[in-house]
């Protein structure tokens, strides 16, 4: 059996061929339709152009995107970037205009953590966590085999945890506001005096590289906080095992001051408390489709085997 497995982000549309054993036969990007000048109908174009153009039969389709996701009933809540999708029934649509087949549709986070449970570092684990680090910090729960999606599809939802009570707008003190790109580049612009507009992922590495210690007090900033959060989250699930992901979490830099800073904190705890074990996502690029069709096989009970 083949699926046709679609991961949305807010710039590209990834779409794959999967075995039901997560083996990606085919695969291929199209741009996404841009929120400001796109369209809804533009947005359903795009899979179905895809279904097309792959032109063999497949048993079902699944499809991983931003925003609050109810997985259950198929229908996009808050749409993140592509505010074309809001209160969608994407899934039903799909059905109706790309093909009558079982669909399902995941918040990118919650398929993330599905993917890495079935097929990567979190295989085995009871409770297990996924923080993917980018623009925002993006994640998903997975406890005993299945995504925890939350009484109202938002468990996980990483970026939106405030670091204080006392806040007095929504961008008073997020996690997002320290524990991501944008806020490891304010970081390294306060350690080194170099404007924001100069700085990306890429550049603050290279500078670290070139033996910058102002570059990397910046990171050692974001690598702390990002400690903090995995403390407090292991304090609230308990999980096995937390794992990092996005596009700079492969540098080895990142887990190596992570787990140092964790080291610290567990030192200074009274208790004996359980430690979570940090690790870095296996499929850092292939999570959230491998999970989207993970969550397709679970719903349709299919087996499901690594």
């Amino acid at each position: 059996m083949e699926y046709l497995v679609f991961d949305v982000s807010g710039t590209t549309v990834k779409s794959a061929i999967m075995g039901a054993d997560g083996a990606i036969f085919q695969e291929d990007k199209h741009p996404v339709p841009a929120a400001e000048t796109g369209s809804y109908e533009d947005f359903l174009q795009v899979l179905k152009d895809a279904y097309t153009q792959y032109a063999v039969p497949v048993d079902g389709i699944a499809v991983s995107l931003p925003g609050r996701i109810d997985s259950e009933h198929g229908v996009v809540i808050t749409p993140g970037a592509l505010k074309y999708n809001r209160g969608r029934h994407l899934a039903e649509d799909i059905r109706a205009q790309v093909a009558d087949l079982p669909t399902v549709i995941v918040n990118d986070g919650k398929a993330a953590a599905a993917g890495e449970y079935w097929q990567g570092n979190l295989a085995g684990t009871t409770c297990g966590v996924v923080m993917l680090l980018g623009t925002g910090i993006a994640g998903g729960i997975v406890m005993s085999g299945r995504v925890w999606e939350g009484a109202g599809s938002f468990a996980g939802e990483f970026s939106y945890v405030y670091e204080r009570p006392a806040m007095r707008s929504e961008a008073d003190h997020r996690w997002v506001d320290s524990a991501s790109i944008p806020g490891l580049i304010t970081y390294v612009s306060r350690r080194t005096g170099m404007k924001e507009r100069l700085l990306d992922g890429k550049k603050i590495f290279q500078m670290i590289g070139s033996g910058n210690d102002y570059a990397l007090a910046g990171l050692k900033d974001m690598t702390d906080y990002i400690a903090y959060m995995i403390f407090d989250t292991a304090c609230i699930l308990d999980p096995d095992k937390v794992l990092l992901g996005g596009s700079i979490a492969g540098e080895p830099l990142i887990l190596q001051l992570v787990q140092e800073e964790l080291d610290r904190i567990y030192g200074l705890a009274s208790e004996d408390l359980p430690r979570v074990q940090v690790d870095i996502c296996k499929h850092p690029g292939e999570a959230s489709l491998i999970g989207a069709e993970y969550v397709l096989l679970q719903r349709y009970s299919e087996p499901v085997s690594a």
